[in-house]
Protein backbone atom coordinates (compact mmCIF):
# COMPACT_ATOMS: atom_id res chain seq x y z
CA UNK A 1 0.00 0.00 0.00
CA UNK A 2 1.76 3.50 -0.81
CA UNK A 3 0.36 5.94 1.63
CA UNK A 4 1.32 8.57 0.02
CA UNK A 5 -1.11 7.70 -2.77
CA UNK A 6 -4.25 6.26 -0.15
CA UNK A 7 -3.93 10.17 1.47
CA UNK A 8 -4.65 11.70 -1.83
CA UNK A 9 -7.11 9.20 -2.65
CA UNK A 10 -8.56 9.40 1.00
CA UNK A 11 -8.39 13.53 0.40
CA UNK A 12 -10.93 13.30 -2.53
CA UNK A 13 -12.73 10.76 -0.59
CA UNK A 14 -13.43 12.99 2.00
CA UNK A 15 -14.50 15.84 -0.47
CA UNK A 16 -16.98 13.72 -2.56
CA UNK A 17 -18.54 12.13 0.69
CA UNK A 18 -19.20 15.47 2.33
CA UNK A 19 -19.97 17.15 -0.72
CA UNK A 20 -22.55 15.08 -1.28
CA UNK A 21 -24.02 14.64 2.22
CA UNK A 22 -24.16 18.29 2.54
CA UNK A 23 -26.37 18.78 -0.94
CA UNK A 24 -28.41 15.27 0.38
CA UNK A 25 -29.01 17.10 4.04
CA UNK A 26 -29.26 20.87 3.11
CA UNK A 27 -31.62 21.38 6.02
CA UNK A 28 -29.57 19.48 8.50
CA UNK A 29 -26.50 21.80 10.39
CA UNK A 30 -23.76 19.66 9.71
CA UNK A 31 -21.36 20.58 12.79
CA UNK A 32 -18.89 17.84 12.75
CA UNK A 33 -17.12 15.36 10.23
CA UNK A 34 -14.78 12.57 11.11
CA UNK A 35 -13.49 9.09 10.14
CA UNK A 36 -12.97 6.11 11.89
CA UNK A 37 -11.55 2.59 11.46
CA UNK A 38 -12.56 -0.72 12.56
CA UNK A 39 -10.32 -1.73 15.38
CA UNK A 40 -7.97 -3.95 12.77
CA UNK A 41 -7.48 -1.07 10.55
CA UNK A 42 -9.30 -3.11 7.77
CA UNK A 43 -11.56 0.01 6.33
CA UNK A 44 -12.50 3.55 6.52
CA UNK A 45 -15.65 4.62 7.02
CA UNK A 46 -16.93 8.38 7.31
CA UNK A 47 -19.21 9.88 9.18
CA UNK A 48 -20.82 13.73 9.82
CA UNK A 49 -23.02 14.83 13.04
CA UNK A 50 -25.89 17.44 12.89
CA UNK A 51 -26.20 19.98 15.33
CA UNK A 52 -30.03 18.51 16.01
CA UNK A 53 -28.97 15.06 16.53
CA UNK A 54 -26.19 16.09 18.78
CA UNK A 55 -28.71 17.92 21.09
CA UNK A 56 -31.12 15.12 20.56
CA UNK A 57 -28.75 12.47 22.12
CA UNK A 58 -27.76 15.32 24.98
CA UNK A 59 -31.12 15.91 26.10
CA UNK A 60 -31.26 11.65 26.67
CA UNK A 61 -28.08 11.37 28.33
CA UNK A 62 -26.85 14.74 29.13
CA UNK A 63 -23.87 13.13 30.98
CA UNK A 64 -22.33 12.21 28.25
CA UNK A 65 -22.32 15.35 26.25
CA UNK A 66 -18.74 14.97 25.28
CA UNK A 67 -18.87 11.20 24.28
CA UNK A 68 -21.69 12.06 21.86
CA UNK A 69 -19.68 15.38 20.94
CA UNK A 70 -16.91 13.35 19.97
CA UNK A 71 -17.95 9.53 18.76
CA UNK A 72 -18.22 9.26 15.10
CA UNK A 73 -20.11 6.41 15.18
CA UNK A 74 -22.99 7.95 17.19
CA UNK A 75 -23.62 10.56 14.74
CA UNK A 76 -26.36 11.25 12.64
CA UNK A 77 -25.06 10.36 9.51
CA UNK A 78 -22.56 7.68 10.69
CA UNK A 79 -21.65 5.49 7.39
CA UNK A 80 -22.96 7.92 4.73
CA UNK A 81 -20.93 8.33 1.86
CA UNK A 82 -19.24 5.07 2.68
CA UNK A 83 -19.00 4.19 -1.05
CA UNK A 84 -16.55 6.98 -1.69
CA UNK A 85 -13.82 4.35 0.89
CA UNK A 86 -14.72 1.06 -0.58
CA UNK A 87 -11.27 1.28 -2.60
CA UNK A 88 -9.39 2.87 0.40
CA UNK A 89 -10.88 0.13 2.19
CA UNK A 90 -10.29 -3.42 -0.11
CA UNK A 91 -5.72 -1.64 -0.15
CA UNK A 92 -6.31 -1.22 3.77
CA UNK A 93 -7.74 -4.92 4.01
CA UNK A 94 -4.76 -6.01 1.33
CA UNK A 95 -2.09 -4.32 3.74
CA UNK A 96 -3.56 -5.84 6.93
CA UNK A 97 -3.25 -9.20 5.45
CA UNK A 98 0.74 -8.65 5.56
CA UNK A 99 1.13 -7.61 8.81
CA UNK A 100 1.81 -11.39 9.96
CA UNK A 101 2.86 -9.84 13.76
CA UNK A 102 1.78 -8.11 16.41
CA UNK A 103 4.54 -5.46 15.25
CA UNK A 104 3.39 -5.23 11.96
CA UNK A 105 -0.37 -5.02 12.85
CA UNK A 106 0.50 -1.72 15.27
CA UNK A 107 2.29 -0.46 12.74
CA UNK A 108 -0.15 -0.76 9.73
CA UNK A 109 -2.84 1.11 12.43
CA UNK A 110 -0.06 4.24 12.97
CA UNK A 111 0.09 4.42 8.84
CA UNK A 112 -3.73 4.45 8.09
CA UNK A 113 -3.99 6.80 11.32
CA UNK A 114 -1.19 8.87 10.19
CA UNK A 115 -2.85 8.92 6.25
CA UNK A 116 -6.38 9.18 7.71
CA UNK A 117 -5.30 12.02 10.07
CA UNK A 118 -3.14 13.86 7.10
CA UNK A 119 -6.14 13.76 4.47
CA UNK A 120 -8.29 15.50 6.95
CA UNK A 121 -6.02 18.15 7.85
CA UNK A 122 -5.33 19.16 4.02
CA UNK A 123 -9.04 19.04 3.39
CA UNK A 124 -9.94 21.11 6.22
CA UNK A 125 -6.55 23.29 6.09
CA UNK A 126 -8.11 24.17 2.18
CA UNK A 127 -10.76 25.91 3.56
CA UNK A 128 -13.03 23.11 1.56
CA UNK A 129 -15.23 22.83 4.69
CA UNK A 130 -15.63 26.68 5.21
CA UNK A 131 -16.80 27.16 1.14
CA UNK A 132 -19.85 25.00 2.36
CA UNK A 133 -20.65 27.58 5.50
CA UNK A 134 -19.66 25.49 8.22
CA UNK A 135 -16.90 24.82 10.54
CA UNK A 136 -17.04 21.76 11.93
CA UNK A 137 -14.94 19.56 14.56
CA UNK A 138 -13.06 17.11 12.42
CA UNK A 139 -12.86 13.75 14.27
CA UNK A 140 -10.52 10.23 13.78
CA UNK A 141 -11.10 7.29 15.57
CA UNK A 142 -10.05 3.51 15.57
CA UNK A 143 -12.19 1.59 17.58
CA UNK A 144 -11.51 -0.12 20.80
CA UNK A 145 -7.85 2.01 20.24
CA UNK A 146 -6.33 2.64 23.92
CA UNK A 147 -3.72 5.23 23.42
CA UNK A 148 -5.40 8.24 24.82
CA UNK A 149 -1.72 10.50 24.01
CA UNK A 150 -2.31 9.71 20.12
CA UNK A 151 -5.65 10.36 20.00
CA UNK A 152 -5.31 13.39 21.62
CA UNK A 153 -2.80 14.08 19.22
CA UNK A 154 -4.96 13.71 16.36
CA UNK A 155 -7.84 15.35 17.57
CA UNK A 156 -5.24 18.74 18.56
CA UNK A 157 -4.03 18.43 15.05
CA UNK A 158 -7.77 18.70 13.48
CA UNK A 159 -9.42 20.88 15.37
CA UNK A 160 -8.87 24.47 17.60
CA UNK A 161 -7.00 24.83 20.98
CA UNK A 162 -10.76 25.37 22.38
CA UNK A 163 -12.36 22.14 20.85
CA UNK A 164 -9.10 19.84 21.70
CA UNK A 165 -9.04 20.75 25.27
CA UNK A 166 -12.63 20.02 25.74
CA UNK A 167 -11.74 16.49 23.80
CA UNK A 168 -8.55 16.44 26.17
CA UNK A 169 -10.87 16.99 29.73
CA UNK A 170 -12.83 14.30 28.27
CA UNK A 171 -10.92 11.39 27.33
CA UNK A 172 -8.25 12.36 30.70
CA UNK A 173 -11.58 11.13 32.43
CA UNK A 174 -12.05 7.69 30.67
Amino acid sequence: MNLTDLEAITEQAIRGCFAQLKSRQPESKLIAFGLYCDSNCSSLAPSANSNEHLNSLIEEDPQDSTYYKWSPREWAFEGEGSEYFQEISEQMTENLNKAVSATLLNQHKLDVARMAVNALKRVKDSGFFNELGIRPIIAFSIIDFEDSATEKSWIKNLNTEIEFLEFERWINQL
